[in-house]
């Protein structure tokens, strides 16, 4: 299965927008969009990232002496 990054972020940010939306009219708080729009764009960043691997560790060379 393909997962392509740019529709993770895309569709991740919009439904993260809506929820923080509904989140804030129900809350009865001030909602201010721009605010709403910039965490909806870092949860949809976050998506996109975590479909990349990560290294925990960089591969050790071998040593001059060790033979396997």
């Amino acid at each position: 299965m393909t997962v392509y990054a740019d529709e993770a972020f895309l569709l991740n940010g919009a439904v993260d927008y809506l929820l923080l939306v509904c989140a804030a009219k129900l809350g009865g708080g001030r909602i201010l969009r721009l605010r709403l729009a910039l965490a909806a764009a870092f949860g949809g960043v976050y998506a996109a990232a975590a479909l990349f691997p990560v290294k925990d560790e960089p591969e050790e060379k071998e040593a001059a002496g060790h033979e396997h």
